[in-house]
């Protein structure tokens, strides 16, 4: 019983971070704040699959409302990172 409730709250507390990933994904990319894309990149990188792609859309939004050129070198990069990651061909 002790290993089931650990088990229990660990999963919890997973599901928490989770959760708070997603909020911080959602204010980022609805804050149209070219400074958030390094953050948002490193959502890429996370072990849920749900919060990278959360991140992925998150910095589409982020990129549409940056300015031209930086935008082009946002998505530019962004695209280079994730066909490297295996998420585009």
């Amino acid at each position: 019983l002790s290993i089931a409730c650990r088990e229990n709250s660990e999963a919890d507390e997973e599901r928490r971070e989770a959760g708070l990933r997603f909020e911080s994904i959602e204010l980022l990319g609805h804050s149209g704040n070219p400074a958030a894309v390094p953050a948002l990149i490193e959502f890429l990188d996370d072990p849920e699959e749900k919060v990278r792609q959360l991140a992925a859309v998150a910095l589409s939004r982020v990129g549409s409302r940056a300015a031209g050129f930086f935008r082009y070198g946002i998505l530019l990069g962004l695209k280079t990172r994730m066909v490297s990651r295996g998420y585009l061909r």
